[in-house]
């Protein structure tokens, strides 16, 4: 019987990938231990060898995004319309991974092409790369970008990569679209 290592609240079930040795080592760490001498399930790590090698990569999913645009709740790909007055927009991204973010990219995409939006542009918490003693080990990081929005279509972009190299991406889309009114109905 397998005893799976305690949810991490922080994270949540989505994530990346997890190393399958790394998985049976932590369930030992975590389970055995507490287990009184002479249990039945003293040797549970034991039977683990028929799954293969214990390198072998288990994956869960890849790095996983939550963004709004100036409060509002965005779903990747589908079209943003703002409720918010005047010209200030705030993207605000919570980026997480069972594993370690290894990178963190914002790009914006238009008629003319794709730029990468210098990191100095927005703030990320943790500071990225998380090395810090009390730290999550870089997965999870809250991306804040203070931008102004424009009368054009464009695309941003949140680009994550885990400590595997599986990518994640989230794209918070503007189009822009004029609409006549005649008496406050929308004229076709």
């Amino acid at each position: 019987m397998f005893s799976h290592p305690p949810h991490d609240p922080y994270l949540g079930d989505k994530g990346a990938r997890v190393v399958l040795g790394e998985s049976i080592a932590l369930a030992l760490a975590r389970y055995v231990p507490g287990l009184p001498y002479g249990s039945s399930e003293a040797g549970i790590g034991l039977t683990y060898h028929l799954l293969g090698d214990p390198g072998t990569r288990l994956s869960i999913g890849p790095p996983e995004a939550t963004v709004t645009a100036n409060l509002l709740p965005v779903t990747s790909g589908q079209r943003v319309a703002l409720h918010t007055l005047g010209d200030t927009l705030r993207l605000e991204a919570d980026l997480v991974s069972t594993v370690q973010l290894t990178a963190i990219r914002l790009d914006r995409s238009d008629a003319t092409g794709t730029v990468t939006i210098p990191a100095t542009d927005y703030t990320t918490t943790p500071a990225f790369p998380d090395t810090a003693p009390g730290g999550q080990g870089g997965r999870r990081y809250h991306l804040s970008y203070p931008t102004t929005l424009t009368p054009d279509s464009y695309t941003y972009t949140f680009h994550t990569t885990d400590r595997y190299g599986l990518p994640g991406s989230f794209d918070v889309v503007f189009q822009f679209v004029t609409t006549l009114l005649v008496d406050g109905t929308p004229i076709p």
